[in-house]
């Protein structure tokens, strides 16, 4: 399978490196033989394939942290609704009211509710 690239001279690269020496490493500053270029080009490809085989172990480590990191955060998201529910006061059930009751006071009132009637003044008269 051939590839369409656009081919550089070889004059014009080396004019472009002389031109802009601060933006080329020093590891780059040598020139080539045309015989020398293919096996560079090898070592290239080489070292590429090896960047994304690494690449992608670093990638299948990320996803595997990333689903620990999930399950632990369930994980404690379950913890703090248990200690919520174990810190939860419930509400003071209501006071009785002071005073008596009487039986048709509860007839009257609906399940649940009661109704205080305070009975004054049923002693003996003097």
């Amino acid at each position: 399978m051939t590839m369409n690239k656009p081919v550089l001279p070889i004059g014009y690269v080396n004019e472009e490196v002389k031109h802009n020496l601060d933006r080329f490493p020093a590891d780059f500053l040598y020139q080539l033989a045309p015989e020398e270029m293919g096996q560079v080009v090898v070592c290239v490809v080489v070292e590429l394939r090896d960047m994304l085989t690494s690449n992608q172990a670093l990638d299948n480590r990320v996803h595997t942290l990333e689903r620990k990191v999930s399950t632990h955060e369930r994980n404690i998201a379950e913890l703090v609704d248990s200690m919520a529910q174990l810190l939860h006061i419930p509400p003071e059930p209501p006071k009785r009211p002071i005073g008596f009751v009487t039986h048709e006071d509860k007839k009257d009132t609906p399940k649940g509710a009661v109704k205080a009637v305070v009975k004054m003044g049923r002693g003996k008269k003097t």
